[in-house]
């Protein structure tokens, strides 16, 4: 049998629903069945035969629930002609929108979600696009925080028995599917933002990082450079931050240059992890002439490990990175960077999560990359 979705009846995401009775189970069906093919008043649904073998409910059952919504208005039997869609069904509507959660893909970082997301130099940016859209509503629409997975776990985060139709959710990050499917079946709005999302019931808003990649390869080969490193995340563990890596590469095998298993380092975030893997590289017998990092934190901790080591930058070595995060503006050398358009993510991530939760349709936007050239590359050492 079909998994059901009933509103007001999940009091835990990983619990099995309640047992109801079947003519029930087939009406709320039935009201699904509508929703998800974006039935109108007036279109024709499948015979009751259809709708049994369909939804796999006895006949007699089925003709029970058919007969019920004609009680109540939401179908129209019309004998020898079909049964038809009088009107959308109430409890299949999206409610005023009450509450949005953020909540953060990530694991394990050991810090409060609101400070974490309003500390991040990448999610800061995003979340003051989001707030910018919904200031408009003078707090009629409260934001909360979260970590997903401590949602999805915590009985605790939020009171489970609620109209989940008046909330949404924006999920920052790669969302592991498993948890994605456990928030699926809230059956409310979900969009997901700077993520790879193939589930068609999930609106999304990210920049293209793989033509970022191959933009900051093809920056840095017109440079003269041959020798160039990538740090960042080099498996698809996270989606998004590998389909930098997977540009890069592409666009350095098309002008048949290698890349040395040395010059590939798979590292985290952040200023002390570029000052460590910089080192490294530093260190390493054959040093390459330019290196890419997967942000620009971690590319600033580079260039301290570059200016500890002696190493002028871009004399000695070139740096470029992705985000385009304020700092990149004003550290010295000023970073080469890939434009990834934090706040123009959070406010189309805010006005596209309401109007999918207003009419049901999902999106999906990508948005181009930009490359901002800066002092932190030059031509190769000669």
């Amino acid at each position: 049998m079909a998994n059901i979705k009933t509103r007001n009846n999940i009091s835990k995401l990983n619990q099995p629903e309640a047992k109801i009775p079947l003519y029930k189970i087939a009406r709320n069906q039935i009201c699904q069945l509508i929703k998800e093919q974006n039935l109108s008043p007036g279109d024709k649904l499948p015979s009751i035969r259809t709708l049994s073998n369909k939804l796999g409910i006895a006949r007699a059952t089925m003709a029970k629930a058919v007969y019920q919504l004609s009680n109540d208005g939401i179908l129209d039997s019309k004998i020898g002609q079909g049964i038809y869609v009088s009107s959308f069904p109430e409890e299949h509507r999206n409610g005023k929108l009450s509450i949005v959660y953020c909540c953060v893909a990530a694991h394990g970082l050991g810090e409060h979600p609101t400070y974490y997301v309003e500390h991040n130099a990448f999610w800061s940016e995003v979340l003051f696009g989001i707030r910018e859209v919904f200031a408009k509503y003078n707090n009629e629409i409260k934001l909360r925080f979260s970590f997903l997975s401590d949602f999805i776990r915590e009985k605790e985060i939020v009171p489970r028995d609620r109209n989940w139709r008046e909330v949404a959710f924006i999920v920052l990050g790669d969302c592991p599917p498993d948890e994605l499917q456990k928030l699926l079946r809230l059956d409310t709005t979900i969009l997901a933002v700077h993520s790879f999302v193939k589930s068609q019931k999930v609106s999304s808003v990210c920049v293209d990082c793989k033509e970022g990649g191959k933009l900051l390869a093809d920056h840095l080969i017109g440079l003269g450079h041959k020798k160039i490193a990538y740090c960042g995340t080099l498996t698809d563990r996270n989606r998004m931050n590998y389909s930098k890596y997977v540009g890069f590469a592409e666009t350095m095998r098309k002008y048949g240059l290698k890349i040395k298993d040395e010059w590939k380092i798979d590292c985290m975030f952040g200023f002390e992890e570029g000052y460590k893997v910089m080192k490294k590289l530093i260190d390493s017998s054959d040093k390459p002439t330019a290196v890419i990092f997967h942000n620009d934190e971690t590319a600033i901790g580079a260039m301290r490990a570059c200016f500890d080591g002696g190493l002028s930058v871009p004399k000695d070595i070139s740096i470029a990175s992705f985000d385009n995060a304020k700092v990149s503006h004003y550290v010295h050398p000023s970073l080469t960077t890939i434009a990834v358009k934090m706040r123009e993510q959070g406010r189309l991530a805010a006005m596209n999560l309401l109007n999918t939760h207003e009419s049901g349709e999902q999106v999906k936007v990508i948005l181009k990359p930009e490359l901002i050239v800066r002092e932190s590359t030059g031509a190769v050492p000669v």
